[in-house]
């Protein structure tokens, strides 16, 4: 996935070496394939754009989808094979602590997957599937507005919480779908129940 962000000349080639195409006549297959649009810049996609891209991957060794996407987020971590879904789990504890991209909290799961619990990190990449949407408003980008950081107890953050009586909603200001006018209402997280 690299290579075909970061080359600026991509060619395809069949099994039998034939020719397929570049980048640009394969855009509109590529972009069916990967969710990348043509011509994207991976240095400006949001955490959630990027996290959708990877939902689609398929690979032999469940850490090698998490692997094989450090470099996206310029992210360093120890390759440790064997440790199953916790590599994801530690792939999102290095973009919070170098990022200040709230999309990171962007995800969709049904409650057959996580029951009533709600985690604020995603328990695996397909929770990302429709999250490509969501970006930070631009006024916000590269300015550390929150608190939050990883402890030895989890995750540690401070943003403006609404209370109810069905639980509890994380209000994510800086953050925007691609789908809503600017001046429309913000992002909310449910965390509980």
């Amino acid at each position: 996935m690299q290579e075909l962000l970061a080359s600026s000349t991509v060619r395809f080639f069949a099994r039998d070496w034939s020719y397929l195409g570049d980048r640009d006549s394969l855009g509109a297959e590529i972009e069916l394939a990967t969710g990348i649009e043509p011509g994207e810049d991976a240095e400006k996609a949001s955490v959630a754009r990027k996290m959708s891209w990877l939902s689609h991957r398929q690979t032999t060794r469940e850490e090698d989808m998490v692997y094989c996407m450090l470099g996206l987020f310029g992210v360093n971590m120890p390759l440790l094979y064997g440790e199953g879904p916790k590599a994801f789990h530690c792939l999102q504890e290095e973009i919070v602590r170098q990022t200040a991209d709230l999309t990171i909290f962007c995800w969709w799961h049904s409650t057959e997957e996580t029951g009533d619990f709600h985690p604020l990190l995603a328990p695996r990449p397909s929770t990302f599937r429709a999250a490509g949407g969501f970006f930070l408003r631009p006024k916000s980008r590269n300015i550390m507005v929150h608190t939050w950081s990883i402890t030895t107890r989890g995750l540690s953050l401070s943003l403006p919480t609404i209370r109810t009586l069905s639980g509890a909603f994380i209000r994510l200001d800086d953050v925007q779908h691609k789908d809503t006018l600017p001046h429309e209402s913000w992002v909310f997280l449910h965390v509980s129940s």
